[in-house]
């Protein structure tokens, strides 16, 4: 959270939202339910979904005689879009840590792996948004009531010209004064 919240993304408090979730609900967020994530952020509000799994292990003995131990963290996460349940980014990280405790070696192992995986996902994200600004979209737009081929002409010509964004307007179709037109609109 940390890590987000510092980049200048919205964080809708995580015990929050377990407080409101049904049990069943939270059964399908943790087995990775794409759907049941985009459902429960549409509910707090957000854009996206972060969810995942994390689990610490010793890595071997006790370090050359002493108490001292090596613990290792494994972080598996994925960023889920509200609006239609697609995946936006998926990522695993790794971090390690010696400890004379394994509590709090793996605290601190996951602490190690968690900001390393946020940063990745920040840029996934970053850069996907970055890239569907850029890229155009098609609006389609339907106009009824037109008199003439040459009165929608004069309306292409005014929406490719007038309108900030609009990069080019395509004709469809155009029958009894009825026009479909698609704009590239980006």
């Amino acid at each position: 959270m940390e890590r987000f919240l510092a980049t200048g993304f919205v964080v809708v408090d995580p015990q929050t939202v377990r407080a409101n979730l049904s049990r069943d609900k939270a059964r399908r967020l943790l087995e990775g339910d794409a759907k049941a994530a985009a459902v429960a952020g549409l509910q707090h509000g957000a854009q996206g979904v972060v969810t995942g799994k994390a689990m610490t292990k010793p890595a071997g003995g006790k370090l050359l005689g002493t108490q001292m131990q090596s613990i290792q963290a494994t972080v598996q996460a994925r960023v889920v879009r509200t609006d239609d349940a697609r995946v936006m980014a998926s990522r695993t990280a790794s971090g390690v840590q010696a400890h004379i405790d394994e509590v709090q070696g793996g605290a601190l192992a996951l602490r190690e792996a968690g900001n390393q995986l946020a940063d990745q996902l920040i840029d996934d994200i970053l850069t996907q948004w970055e890239q569907e600004i850029y890229v155009a979209q098609e609006v389609q737009v339907v106009i009824s009531g037109l008199a003439s081929h040459r009165q929608l002409q004069e309306i292409k010509g005014h929406l490719a010209g007038a309108l900030p964004g609009v990069k080019a307007v395509h004709e469809r179709s155009f029958t009894k004064g009825t026009a479909e037109l698609g704009l590239d609109y980006g």
